[in-house]
């Protein structure tokens, strides 16, 4: 008999005996999973069969056992065996079990899909191995059919409409004695002896040469023009195979797809899955492409007609190849290179800038297949956001070889898509980095890339700290988005309305605003926080955050020849006393302020965009960058250029020229204003930098220049001297000597080749993806209340997200629960505490016990905190640190209003006499007063009227707030019931009599 596939004759032989061979036979090549799936008979060998092959797995694979003819069971059991790459039916019908070993031979042929046992020439169903990709290629397992050999036949002939091959064995020749019974230990020893492994991941169908993968979201309207982008390639000998993954869409675009493959494509590979996120469904598109190099492209981007065939020529030297991306607006011409605007630029990775992504966009690369399936590298499912760069660094950590090409490979539409969601960024990049980091150790260590040490490097077991649909809110097929958590402040940077050359002040607000995580809005009225700069308009008065670049110093601009720059820092000084927080971008400009005008600041650098900047050779020349004043003391580039007669120096800047300069020395090209791109070119070709500031603060122009790779020299004081190590990253003259900044310089020249490396490391810290974050922590810090809101839940589970949320996203959030039910309900950036369910005291207890702020809220798991009146009681407790406790009015759900009055007061002692004048869901209570009284006591009815008594008692006063801060959810059940109230009554009782014994025994403070 003859295989259909390869046309050799398969061996029929005698019948199969089990037996041990003195000699075991090479294992089957098999790789992946192995799902068994036995349906089951009346015959004990059958029943035996089964346990021993579901037992008897290698590790990690899986074993199902449904009934016979359960048709649905089956296919739910296949089409869920996402780690498994072949099935076994029935294998008690394979006689003795030696024919499994038979068809898994057959099915390391990649062109066979199905072998196993024919009658009449025909396959049996229940007697066969399945090659389960094939299967799924196919369409799955049918579900319609109730009878298993309907379905069988159905999916065999969708497999040979594939142009899978099924592969028969003869099975009029194992009847008989050789369909005996086997005992459960011989079954496993067959499986041991013959050590059968997962099946490896084969292309089934005749390889493309370039498979393009396209995953889709509601994205019906681009498609078009994304799909003819592929097709419209230039260079290729044929077109590549198109394999779309549609991800759930509902806006059509399934639809769309199928009449454009029945009429205009019909090459294009469709699939469709449920809504399950872009990583998912890219993963899904590189199990089923046969290309031998694999194109990423998103459904609302445009290919350049060249892109293939210059990543192609490129793949031969290296696994992955990228490049730059070139943007334009939604509904652009991207043919049209008037349309064409920002320029994102892709940088040739090395060690030390792998960890910042080197401009990787997933978009513009292409990698050899061959290579993802050998590692198993594929996009990380858990991530909503970052899985291209976790890929980027998957692919370097295995050892692969990356080339980022000077080519525009992408042409990115404009317009926020489904696939691409808001995320938390940082829990991402540490969950990467923790993932990673044997790549980042071994990069720091060696300072070159794995493939440059020959190493092959292992991602660690890593997992996201919370769900990763808490991070995102991806619309999933009847199921509502969870809520965002948590709501980030809404920033107004304000802009600086000079114009681009104002200096350092424009780049830094205009760099601050594009790198900023955080939502934007230029109404300063509709923001939690404005970042002030000193050219900045509007309103005063809501000032928060203020960065300084330094004030007017008196001993360069004197005071009585410069009045208009003594009012402008009457201004600044003004501005930084009463803002939130100060950031100050030197470090010596920090303790300046301390020490001469008592303002405290945090010292956070200027930064640059290390993306920009690369070097370009080991230039001819020495570059100055700045404008003439006092500050960058432009008379110091004419002497040492003086002193340097056969050097070349450029100078550039807006009021650098010959007219401005009529005696400037030969040797200095004044360039004059020059465009961001030319100055970018001149940094990245100069032999080294000239700073010869005076009292600067921060210069950009340095942190450009170690992004270029090209050292510094320059004055050892103030501000370059904060940023530049003396002979690590440039070299230090003492302050104005020109003989000994002309040997610094000769110095420099001859070894600045030699500092590259370390210029560029240093200039990763202070990239605006760094100091960015670093800003945004200072938001952070300024916007959240120093408030920690304790939340109770015990059967609340249709209203504890309610109160959860009520706590508003600027307090820490601890949520006790007591019957251990509701942890699915807790946001990521909640604290959750599974506490024992004593009494509601001693879960109060436990939960402030672990709140990290000093004032505590409370709020039951069925109310609602009005989060508007938290900041005043807040700024209440701020300024009477006498005050233990502040409280507020109160309404319920039936309407009732607990109000307390419309005049601030102080609690006496009669109002606690005659009951609890503190509503518990209203008050904001001091720490420190909590823990000085031992907190609650263990009661079962009012122990919040024992805890503020005793608080008063201590001599902490209690104030009174008018407002509404709580909302009560009055429900039967409670002590609203008569019992409730008779308790309540008596505990009310008890603790009076605590409070006369207090005051009798001399224990309460005088007033």
């Amino acid at each position: 008999m003859r295989d259909v596939a390869t046309g050799k004759e398969i061996s029929q032989g005698a019948s199969p005996k089990f037996e041990k061979r003195s000699v075991a036979p090479s294992p089957v090549a098999l790789e992946g999973g192995l799902l068994v799936v036995i349906l089951k008979g009346r015959k004990k060998g059958q029943a035996t069969v089964a346990r021993a092959m579901r037992d008897s797995l290698p590790g990690g694979q899986r074993g199902e056992i449904v009934g016979r003819g359960d048709n649905l069971a089956l296919a739910k059991a296949l089409n869920s065996a996402n780690e498994s790459r072949a099935l076994v039916c029935e294998a008690a019908g394979f006689g003795a079990i030696e024919s499994l070993r038979q068809a898994m031979d057959l099915l390391t042929n990649p062109r066979i899909a199905v072998a196993g046992l024919a009658v009449e020439g025909r396959l049996n169903p229940r007697h066969c191995v399945l090659r389960l990709s094939a299967l799924r290629v196919a369409g799955g397992w049918p579900e319609g059919y109730e009878e298993l050999d309907i379905a069988a036949h159905d999916a065999s002939l969708r497999l040979r409409k594939n142009r899978y091959s099924l592969a028969p064995l003869p099975g009029q020749e194992l009847g008989g004695r050789s369909r005996r019974t086997v005992s459960e230990n011989d079954a496993k020893a067959f499986l041991a002896e013959w050590g059968i492994k997962p099946l490896a991941k084969e292309k089934l169908f005749p390889a493309a040469a370039v498979s393009v993968i396209i995953p889709t979201y509601n994205h019906g309207p681009f498609l078009e023009r994304c799909i003819e982008s592929c097709y419209a390639q230039e260079g290729l000998a044929e077109d590549p195979e198109v394999v779309i993954v549609d991800d759930g869409s509902d806006d059509g675009t399934w639809d769309q797809l199928k009449a454009w493959k029945s009429h205009r494509w019909p090459n294009l590979l469709l699939l469709r899955q449920a809504n399950s996120g872009l990583s998912a469904a890219r993963n899904r598109a590189m199990q089923r492409a046969t290309g031998a190099v694999l194109v990423f492209q998103d459904a609302d981007d445009v290919m350049p007609p060249d892109r293939v065939a210059r990543s192609l020529e490129a793949l031969e030297s290296c696994e992955l190849v990228f490049g730059h991306v070139q943007g334009f607006d939604q509904d652009d011409d991207p043919q049209d290179p008037a349309c064409r605007k920002d320029h994102r630029i892709a940088r040739q990775p090395r060690a030390d800038t792998v960890q910042n992504g080197c401009g990787f966009w997933v978009g513009t690369a292409a990698v050899r297949s061959e290579f993802l399936d050998e590692h198993e590298i594929e996009f990380d499912e858990q991530m909503a956001g970052l899985e291209d760069q976790e890929f980027f660094w998957h692919v370097v950590a295995r050892g692969g070889r990356v080339e980022a090409l000077d080519e525009i490979l992408l042409w990115r539409r404009d317009t926020f898509g489904s696939l691409r969601q808001r995320v938390d960024m940082q829990v991402l990049r540490s969950y990467v980095m923790e993932k990673h980091g044997a790549l980042l150790e071994h990069m720091s260590t060696t300072g070159q890339l794995p493939c440059e040490t020959g190493v092959v490097l292992q991602p660690r077991p890593a997992e996201l700290p919370v769900d990763p649909h808490e991070l995102t809110p991806t619309v999933r097929s009847g199921v509502p988005p969870p809520t965002p958590q948590p709501r980030l402040p809404t920033i107004s940077v304000q802009p600086t309305p000079r114009g681009e050359w104002i200096g350092g002040v424009a780049t830094y607000i205009r760099e601050l605003r594009r790198f900023l995580s955080f939502p934007q809005t230029d109404n300063v009225a509709e923001a939690d926080i404005v970042h002030w700069n000193p050219w900045a308009e509007g309103e005063d008065g809501k000032l928060v955050v203020a960065t300084t670049h330094g004030i007017y110093l008196p001993e360069v601009f004197p005071p009585d020849e410069n009045p208009d720059k003594v009012k402008m820092n009457e201004r600044l000084l003004g501005v930084y006393k009463n803002s939130m927080a100060v950031i100050a971008v030197s470090k010596w400009f920090r303790d300046y302020l301390e020490e001469n005008y008592d303002i405290t600041a945090l010292h956070i650098p200027n930064a640059v965009d290390t993306a920009q900047f690369a070097p370009d050779g080991d230039g001819d020349y020495v570059l100055w960058v700045g404008y003439d004043d006092r500050v960058k003391r432009t008379q110091d580039l004419f002497e040492l250029a003086g002193k340097l007669p056969g050097w070349r120096f450029v100078a550039c800047g807006p009021n650098i020229t010959p007219e401005r300069f009529p005696g400037a020395p030969e040797n200095v090209e004044l360039a004059g204003p020059v465009p961001r791109e030319r100055i970018r070119k001149l940094m990245g070709g100069c032999r080294f930098l000239l700073a010869t500031s005076g009292r600067e603060q921060c210069p950009t122009v340095v942190l450009e220049a170690f992004a270029s790779g090209k050292p510094v020299v320059g004055w050892r004081h103030y501000g370059v001297a904060d940023l530049v190590t003396h002979r690590k990253t440039g070299w230090l003259a003492k302050p104005y000597s020109i003989p000994m900044l002309t040997k610094m310089a000769r110095r420099a020249w001859e070894e600045a080749p030699g500092l590259r490396d370390a210029c560029l490391t240093e200039a990763l810290e202070y990239d605006w993806r760094v100091v960015a974050r670093r800003i945004e922590q200072v938001y952070l810090d300024c916007w959240r209340l120093p408030v920690s809101t304790v939340t109770l839940c015990h059967g609340n589970r249709d209203t504890l997200r309610r109160a959860i949320d009520s706590a508003g996203h600027r307090c820490e959030v601890i949520v006790g629960d007591a019957d251990g039910t509701h942890r699915d309900l807790v946001p990521a950036h909640c604290k959750y505490i599974r506490v024992p369910n004593k009494s509601v005291a001693d879960n109060y207890n436990r939960c402030i016990e672990a709140a990290t702020r000093p004032y505590i809220a409370i709020i039951d798991g069925d109310d609602y905190r009005y989060p508007e009146t938290l900041p005043g009681q807040v700024r209440h407790l701020d300024e009477h640190p006498e005050t233990g406790v502040v409280f507020s009015g109160v309404v319920t759900s039936l309407g009732q209003n607990r109000s307390g009055g419309n005049t601030p007061h102080r609690v006496q002692r009669r109002e606690f006499e005659r009951g609890n004048p503190v509503p518990n869901g209203s008050s904001l209570i001091r720490k420190e007063a909590w823990a000085a009284v031992g907190g609650f006591f263990p009661m079962v009815y009012a122990e919040d009227y024992d805890c503020y008594w005793r608080i008063w008692d201590a001599g902490w006063e209690i104030d009174f707030l008018p407002g509404i801060a709580y909302q009560l959810t009055w429900r039967e059940g409670s002590v609203t019931n008569r019992i409730g109230v008779v308790r309540h009554e008596r505990a009310k009782i008890e603790i009076q009599k605590r409070g006369e014994e207090r005051m009798a025994k001399g224990e309460v403070k005088q007033r």
